[in-house]
């Protein structure tokens, strides 16, 4: 069984190496990272760690991508009269509004648009990768191994995706399962940029971008009281992994 492990890290270890080898966007890499490894073939806590950290942050940074493109793009065109735009630059717009749960009737007004440019921003990968930590259990959890959902993220409609084993007889939530590793991540992401129980988060991010200062993990998740029902020790938690992990580097690298 020890040898049949070690065969099974290393065979971990270079698919991860080589994703990293070929960059972010690649088809191969996609594939690759479209099911989750298995984490519990770790016998070592810091090798499991860092396994689960340089398989989750290319992902993590290639859809932060894809937002700073997004918003880059919108705030050229925020600033100008809505029927002044082009057909395919009021089509961005509304697309946008849609993705990102603005109501699109209102985009000439103002406070609308700057609600979109509040809700189209990157989410610090410290704190992405501390949360799918904390939520996942490392990448071992029945819900990460069986629906790809590194984020505890829950759903309503029937057989959306996994009932939890210790959920309350009156409750009718399931915990979402997800195609793929990338979609958990985007629902992620977006649920951050979107949710009304975040709007402190995204304030403090716009209130950090109007001093021009970096978008920290650390600091943002004092405003997600509302993740987890453990509040405040939950806020610690994430703050503490951060810190242990020195995630906070990735905040100030160039995606």
């Amino acid at each position: 069984m020890f040898k049949n492990n070690n065969k099974k890290k290393l065979v971990l270890i270079a698919a991860i190496a080589l994703s990293s080898s070929i960059g972010v966007g690649s088809p191969l890499l996609q594939y690759k990272q479209d099911s989750l490894p298995d984490f519990t073939n770790f016998d070592n806590v810091g090798e499991k760690k860092s396994a689960f950290f340089d398989y989750l942050l290319p992902l993590i940074n290639e859809h932060n991508q894809v937002i700073e493109k997004q918003r880059s793009r919108l705030l050229q065109l925020v600033g100008k009269d809505f029927e002044s735009l082009s057909y395919s630059e009021k089509n961005f717009i509304l697309s946008l509004a849609e993705e990102y749960r603005v109501d699109h009737n209102m985009l000439e007004d103002d406070q609308t648009k700057q609600l979109l440019v509040l809700r189209v921003d990157i989410i610090p990968p410290s704190l992405a990768l501390a949360q799918a930590a904390i939520e996942s259990g490392w990448g071992t959890s029945r819900f990460a191994r069986q629906g790809n959902n590194l984020f505890g993220q829950w759903c309503f409609s029937e057989n959306c995706g996994l009932v939890p084993r210790d959920r309350d007889d009156d409750a009718d939530h399931q915990v979402a399962k997800f195609s793929s590793v990338a979609d958990s991540v985007k629902s992620y992401i977006r649920n951050i940029n979107t949710n009304r129980a975040y709007r402190a988060l995204r304030v403090n991010r716009a209130r950090l971008r109007a001093e021009d200062a970096d978008l920290r993990g650390e600091e943002l998740a004092e405003n997600l009281l509302h993740y987890s029902e453990l509040g405040e020790r939950y806020v610690s938690d994430v703050q503490t992994l951060i810190r242990a992990n020195d995630l906070d580097d990735h905040d100030s690298q160039e995606l």
